[in-house]
């Protein structure tokens, strides 16, 4: 960009909420994210570096590196005991960080490849998939949450690779890849209750604890399809097995609406199609709600943001992050965040969400107003500002029509006044490059804000 040049980059406005608010720079292939409640820092898990990147929740400045020793493939965060769980596949054990010291205080082996895991409050305890590379023969095993100790190892089915936890009837799904099947572990008694044969390849789970239920997103062999299939979680069987558009890569479940959440990838080669698409289920009676495309190719990654009740959809190939609303089921908007969004964490303190960027080494912030003000704290919705743009050193705001706007303020990164604005043209060259929000207030309404970047 030309240094005569100023731009803008907006993000989003305020009438949705969402905007990206910066970039953190972290260590070598972020992989796997973890937010520390009680230390109010977001840990972040890298791959090429072999480390972990502690962010401080409050300023996103990286406040400290955590070495690992080998690579890191998933992480899951203990609040009761403010402890986080990194395993680390090639090494075949699981690292545990105090995350109020930021320090490794055990090293917990496994003996195997380590995939995902989690951490299960009602019991305290850590479940961690596994499985041997050669033989492909999974296991599960459970670490107590207080001690750090290797509890016991739970034989599974062939390719152990991802573990959800159902509160409805305290069991631990495990999906097993190379047999189709799902092991089902009692929280009580860390025992086998159930083996349930797919007849496909799982590849993601998610619990629904209103309906006890369980859904796996299995692609179809060979063919550019998949199925969601739900499992009863009184009974351990199958009882539907829904339809899905693409291949599925990713589950979530939003309990406060009770609807299931299911992005997949389609191709095909005649002619040339690739297409990331997002289906969403009522949990109560399977039927389809609705079906949109949401990216390019790859959505790899769904988190459902319980304080904002929104979904958040990654695609890993597009670089955008779409943002569903609970309620509407509408797209809420579409935020380009970088190459390579992969997971996600959310900050309810100060209404942020984190996704990493696993092709630049960094994390992406996306901030939600709805609801939470600049500094954190609460606040009702405000009204959609006013639109705003830069063009060689001008800012033009326009107004908002059948309202009476009384001010507009330019303000800098930590709220101080910058200038006045008016609707119309305003000079901006004076003003240094750096983030900004404008500010606008009208009469018998709160303030609204909208930012931008000016970049020279």
């Amino acid at each position: 960009m030309r240094a005569s040049t100023l731009a803008v980059l907006m993000a989003v406005s305020v009438c949705t909420g969402q905007w990206l608010e910066t970039t953190i720079e972290v260590g070598g292939q972020p992989y796997a994210l973890a937010y520390s409640t009680a230390s109010n820092r977001l840990y972040c898990a890298n791959r090429l570096s072999c480390d972990v990147s502690v962010i401080c929740g409050s300023t996103n400045v990286v406040v400290g590196s955590i070495p690992l020793g080998s690579e890191p493939w998933s992480s899951c965060y203990n609040p009761v005991n403010n402890r986080l769980y990194c395993g680390l596949d090639r090494s075949e054990c699981v690292k545990v960080i105090d995350c109020e010291r930021d320090s490794v205080v055990a090293t917990v082996p496994m003996g195997r490849i380590v995939r995902d895991m989690c951490y299960v409050a009602e019991v305290g305890k850590v479940y961690v998939a596994m499985f041997k590379n050669r033989e492909a023969s999974g296991q599960v095993a459970i670490i107590d949450g207080a001690t750090n100790r290797l509890l016991r190892r739970v034989d599974a089915g062939e390719v152990t690779h991802v573990v959800c936890y159902n509160p409805a009837n305290n069991s631990v799904y495990c999906a097993n890849w190379r047999d189709g099947t799902v092991t089902v572990i009692d929280g009580a008694s860390d025992s086998v209750s159930a083996t349930v044969l797919l007849g496909r390849n799982p590849y993601a789970l998610a619990s629904n604890a209103r309906e006890n239920r369980v859904y796996c997103a299995c692609p179809e062999p060979l063919l550019p399809s998949g199925t969601l299939i739900v499992i009863d979680g009184v009974t351990g069987g199958i009882v539907d097995r829904l339809p899905v558009y693409g291949l599925p890569s990713a589950v979530c479940c939003n309990e406060r609406t009770n609807k299931i959440y299911c992005a997949s990838d389609y191709h095909d080669q005649h002619p040339p199609v690739a297409e990331a698409w997002l289906e969403i289920w009522d949990g109560q009676t399977g039927s389809l709600l609705r079906q949109m495309r949401v990216g390019r190719e790859y959505p790899c990654s769904l988190y459902c943001c319980e304080w904002s009740n929104k979904v958040y959809c990654a695609d890993r190939d597009a670089g955008t992050v779409t943002v569903i609303d609970g309620n509407t089921d509408a797209i809420v908007c579409v935020i380009p965040v970088g190459l390579g969004p992969m997971s996600f964490a959310g900050n309810p303190r100060f209404g942020r969400v984190y996704v990493n960027l696993a092709g630049e080494s960094a994390v992406a912030v996306i901030r939600d107003t709805v609801g939470v003000g600049l500094n954190g704290s609460h606040r009702a919705p405000a009204r959609c500002s006013p639109q705003a743009s830069i063009a060689r050193g001008v800012l033009q705001l326009e107004s908002i029509a059948g309202s009476s706007q009384l001010a507009a303020e330019l303000l800098d990164i930590i709220g101080r006044k910058v200038m006045d604005l008016l609707p119309g043209a305003n000079d901006i060259r004076h003003v240094a490059p750096g983030v900004y929000f404008v500010r606008t207030a009208e009469s018998g309404t709160r303030s609204a804000v909208r930012k931008v970047v000016i970049q020279r």
